[in-house]
């Protein structure tokens, strides 16, 4: 849903002091209510200078969905990447968002109301998936960075277990990077926006480390002038 960030019910991986979660031993923005979840589209196209829903919208069609796929949006927050890929198909095939945060999931509600083909329910990305049928795309947007590294790997098998044979599992989060490279600007931001937990997630090349797990590499579309991507892999055993 963009760079959102939300609570697992994980315990044995977290635990929260003084209004801060700690995964791991590292601190991690993953819960988000109240004002900024309630406002959580209008702020990031305010702090984007309206550049936002140009970008995400460029990084849903980079995922390669076509109309009448079955489609899970793994922490889909206020529903805004799966609205995006809903109208990119037509409105064609069934559209599935989990998260765990019920302020982002009301407005999902809200902006699906009537159409029988989105569900949204509450759960874990890191429990078992409530479903039967298996999915031709999952998908995640900015929540990667937000867990610890074995979190991350948990969530690609869960992703995994939830694609048809053939299918495809597509991730946006930032690039693996050295900060040191970064121009100035950005530093800026990462420092002040992210925690410590995602300088974690940007040491680590999940597009190969995801291979060993059963998949198999499509392609990868930087966005932000490379400082953010989109990686797209095929589920192969």
């Amino acid at each position: 849903m963009g760079i959102q960030f939300f609570v697992t019910d994980a315990l044995r991986f977290t635990h929260t002091s003084m209004g801060k979660t700690f995964i791991d031993g590292m601190e991690s923005h993953i819960e988000l209510d109240g004002f900024t979840a309630r406002h959580y589209d209008r702020l990031m196209d305010i702090l984007s200078f309206g550049l936002y829903p140009r970008f995400i919208t460029s990084a849903m069609k980079s995922l390669g969905t076509r109309p009448g796929d079955r489609i899970l949006d793994l922490g889909c927050g206020t529903g805004r990447n799966l609205s995006i890929l809903y109208s990119l198909n037509g409105g064609q095939g069934s559209y599935h968002g989990i998260d765990i945060g019920e302020d982002m999931l009301n407005q999902a509600r809200q902006r699906f109301r009537g159409k029988e083909n989105v569900a949204v329910l509450n759960a874990s990305i890191l429990e078992t998936l409530p479903f039967d049928q298996p999915f031709d795309h999952v998908t995640t947007s900015f929540v990667l960075h937000g867990f610890s590294h074995s979190q991350r790997l948990d969530i690609a098998r869960q992703a995994h277990a939830s694609l048809r044979p053939g299918g495809t599992f597509s991730f946006l989060d930032w690039s693996p990077a050295d900060p040191a490279d970064w121009p100035a600007w950005f530093r800026f931001f990462f420092r002040r926006v992210e925690c410590p937990i995602a300088y974690d997630f940007i040491q680590h090349d999940y597009a190969a480390d995801f291979e060993a797990l059963g998949f198999r590499h499509l392609s990868i579309h930087p966005r932000i002038r490379g400082l953010a991507r989109v990686v797209r892999l095929e589920k192969t055993s």
